[in-house]
């Protein structure tokens, strides 16, 4: 399996405790997180990596260089800022590429957060439902940061980002897309000259849903952290603890 890793954002809100270095490279008990991202990875059987990078990019390659614990990794770099959706769609044509099956399945992560989702679990759920994306889904109790989702009985997304103070199920940031939807995703990005930046939150999801793509939530109640303010960064020096490579 081949993971795609969203690894450029700028981390602004994170900027009052991790000053100088890209989110991703946020300490936690001396290591960077993303280490702590690609362990799990590796450790459910990804075989190669391709990191979306932009901001401070050049510290993320120093660091990794082209392999971490023997595993590959190939950078996409954005020049000026993408957005979720212009990286991801930027980083799927050189994965694409680097493929030799061009047929494959791509698993899409968020690089500044850590969901211990089951691979193999996901990957059949997302083979049963013949989806053309499959996001792991989580359910929290409140929702005042993140945009919400509602399922179908056969777990099917009919509405994303919707804002919810009830229970609700939100997106976990590990993604199963369709190499074919990506290659259409990439090839109506070349012929549109209106978007400089384009969210895949926002802008790409959405739009699945109003093209009737088939969306699949897949639920997992596995370890969640998500580093994007002060707060949850220091909730990871105790979540995370224990779980690095060793």
């Amino acid at each position: 399996m081949k993971a795609l890793i969203l690894a450029g954002g700028q981390g602004t809100r994170l900027r009052s405790v991790v000053s100088d270095l890209p989110k991703p490279l946020a300490p936690i008990h001396g290591r960077p997180f993303l280490e702590y991202v690609m362990d799990y990875w590796i450790e459910q059987g990804v075989t190669l990596f391709t990191l979306a990078v932009g901001y401070q990019s050049e510290k993320i390659i120093k660091h990794f260089k082209n392999s971490y614990r023997d595993v590959q990794i190939i950078y996409s770099n954005e020049e000026k800022p993408l957005g979720t959706g212009g990286a991801l769609l930027r980083a799927a044509e050189k994965a694409i590429a680097h493929s030799p099956n061009a047929r494959e399945d791509i698993l899409i992560l968020n690089g500044d957060t850590f969901f211990s989702v089951p691979l193999p679990g996901f990957i059949k759920a997302h083979k049963n439902s013949k989806a053309d994306l499959t996001l792991s889904i989580r359910q929290v109790e409140s929702n005042s940061r993140y945009g919400g989702i509602e399922l179908s009985s056969q777990g099917q997304i009919l509405k994303f980002g919707f804002s919810s103070e009830e229970p609700t199920w939100i997106n976990g940031g590990v993604y199963c897309a369709k190499s074919e939807l990506l290659k259409a995703l990439i090839d109506a990005r070349k012929t549109d000259e209106t978007h400089v930046a384009l969210s895949l939150e926002a802008e790409i999801i959405p739009n699945l849903l109003k093209e009737e793509h088939v969306l699949q939530g897949h639920a997992s109640d596995g370890t969640f952290i998500d580093i994007g303010i002060p707060e949850d960064y220091h909730l990871a020096q105790s979540i995370l603890k224990g779980t690095a490579h060793e």
